[in-house]
């Protein structure tokens, strides 16, 4: 026979333990429904994450294609300009020509001279541009080089001249060379003189804007993939609409990009340098 103590005892035990088991009961539930609502929360972000991608991913495929095409259209343009004239003259420095222009033509003068790889050589190009009468009308310098040290080899062999012929009629083209050295061995600079049906420095310029851009574009739309790996389907309905879509509002651009060309805006002639927004591998251009 338990005495009142003992029952007042076993009534608080059994009161502490249904408390225990009430708590316990509460925080499972509490866990079950918290558990549920981030499970839902995931599922939203993760509905939300493809639907952004489906509508981005497109759009950045063919921001990148759009560089990717400029870059290749350049490549294409500058390859299969017409030679006007091609050979090698001596590293003394020489001239070529005559030239007939019988229009405004932007013409490219490319000249390789590959410097002895012994010891450090250096070399001061220059060409000008002479009119029949073999005055000077315009030029451009660079320096090319070679170096060595204990770092490593340094060299810059080619050397671009791009100027727009804004006058028919006959021209030379001089090549003057300063060396490092007197005692300098006798060598060949092969040149080669094309004509440019398009001017492609926007080609180029804007390819890699555009190229750079729809990868970054790309990187952002990925850069949560701990919420889903998952990628669009490129190939699908959607997919193609939304490509064809930018596609038509990019394709305006390509359209300036080539009036600009037709037109050989930005690039040196007789009187101007080219426009600064241009990388012209420093060759430094001067007039009278």
């Amino acid at each position: 026979m338990l005495t009142k103590g003992q029952e007042e005892v076993i009534k608080r035990r059994r009161a502490r333990e249904a408390m225990a088991t009430s708590v316990r009961e509460n925080n499972s539930e509490r866990a079950i429904k918290d558990n549920s609502k981030r499970k839902e929360i995931r599922k939203n972000l993760k509905q939300k994450t493809i639907a952004f991608r489906e509508q981005n991913v497109p759009i950045a495929v063919v921001i990148v294609l759009l560089g990717i095409s400029l870059i290749v259209l350049k490549s294409l343009i500058t390859f299969t300009s017409p030679s006007i004239i091609s050979g090698d003259i001596s590293n003394e420095g020489g001239l070529i020509g005559p030239i007939e222009a019988n229009s405004s033509e932007l013409q490219s003068l490319s000249l390789q001279y590959n410097l002895p790889r012994t010891n450090n050589k250096w070399c001061s190009v220059t060409a000008l541009i002479l009119d029949e009468n073999k005055n000077f009308i315009c030029g451009a310098s660079k320096d090319l080089f070679y170096e060595r040290d204990l770092d490593g080899t340094y060299s810059e062999f080619h050397m671009r001249y791009d100027i727009d012929i804004t006058d028919s009629g006959k021209y030379y083209y001089q090549i003057i060379t300063k060396h490092s050295r007197a005692d300098h061995l006798p060598q060949k600079i092969h040149f080669d003189l094309s004509h440019q049906f398009l001017g492609t420095n926007f080609l180029y310029s804007y390819g890699i804007i555009f190229l750079i851009a729809g990868a970054l574009y790309i990187f952002y739309i990925f850069f949560d993939d701990e919420v889903t790996r998952t990628i669009p389907d490129l190939t699908n309905a959607k997919s193609k609409n939304i490509m064809l879509k930018w596609a038509k509002k990019l394709a305006p651009l390509v359209l300036i990009f080539i009036l600009l060309g037709l037109f050989d805006v930005g690039y040196a002639d007789s009187e101007n340098a080219p426009a600064s927004y241009f990388m012209n591998d420093d060759t430094h251009y001067f007039g009278k």
